[in-house]
């Protein structure tokens, strides 16, 4: 599906790849935590690319960034012309706003990097679609992880100034002083698991492990019934791969009613049974 990108242009900022290496190329010490950000296939123009590279790989063997030792790296790489020339490399320098600015530079050249990645994933899932040789299933599987692995590798926040974060902290400290014995983060509903994670805070990951069949899914249902019970009323949304939505009602229902899940399924509830579900 080529067509699609020769009707509308790919995602870009050209004067943001030039400022970011123009910044670089004034400030070297930027290329640390630009490179933590961005790749060069990160770039959209090929010269760009070659040049973020040879910057790479100065920093990498500790050798100075400056308009010399990157005509020089880009020589020996073989991509000097390609870069631009040694013209278009004393230019890049003399374009930039101010180097104060190359988070911002950097956030949108990032951004437009994934929106391209983007574009080409759905162009490779669609196709997979026209395709009568796969397997729904497997399109639909590895749609979602393709989908997934672009969101995860999104640098959502960017650069952050170190004092604006002690900042934070500093605050952060201070309003949990001030509500001691409160616990900070959604509770579990298990005071000894809320003491000892201080609840589910933000930007938390939390793996519940274990063997087959000894009640992950049971236990995970549990705390997510009692932190969408929560006086707070915390929304809860629930996602599953093994089983549908009744199911996990089922379970639900059964386990705040001490009821036997089975005699449900198979229509063999006492009166006890119902008077505890009701």
């Amino acid at each position: 599906m080529d067509r699609m990108y020769e009707q509308n242009q790919m995602p870009h900022n050209n004067e943001a790849e030039q400022s970011v290496l123009g910044s670089i190329i004034i400030d070297p010490e930027l290329i640390n935590t630009t490179q933590e950000v961005l790749l060069p296939e990160s770039f959209y123009r090929g010269a760009h690319q070659h040049i973020f590279r040879a910057m790479m790989h100065l920093n990498e063997d500790n050798k100075e960034i400056d308009v010399v030792t990157l005509m020089d790296q880009l020589s020996t790489e073989g991509t000097l012309n390609e870069a631009g020339g040694p013209q278009y490399l004393a230019e890049l320098s003399t374009n930039v706003p101010t180097t104060r600015n190359v988070q911002y530079y950097t956030d949108i050249v990032s951004k437009h990097a994934l929106k391209r990645r983007l574009i080409q994933t759905a162009d490779s899932i669609a196709n997979d679609g026209y395709n009568d040789e796969l397997e729904l299933d497997a399109i639909l599987s590895d749609a979602e992880r393709r989908i997934l692995e672009l969101s995860s590798s999104r640098e959502s926040d960017g650069f952050k100034d170190i004092r604006d974060v002690l900042g934070q902290v500093y605050e952060t400290a201070e309003e949990l002083d001030q509500n001691s014995g409160q616990t900070p983060g959604i509770p579990t509903g298990y005071r000894d698991l809320d003491q000892m994670t201080a609840g589910f805070n933000r930007n938390d990951l939390i793996i519940l492990a274990a063997r087959p069949s000894v009640g992950k899914t049971a236990f995970a249902l549990n705390i997510a019934q009692k932190v969408a019970t929560h006086e707070d009323m915390y929304t809860v949304g629930i996602f599953s791969l093994e089983m549908g939505a009744d199911q996990l009602a089922t379970r639900m229902i059964c386990s705040s009613g001490n009821v036997d899940s089975n005699r449900l399924r198979t229509g063999t509830m006492t009166e006890e049974d119902w008077s505890r579900l009701l």
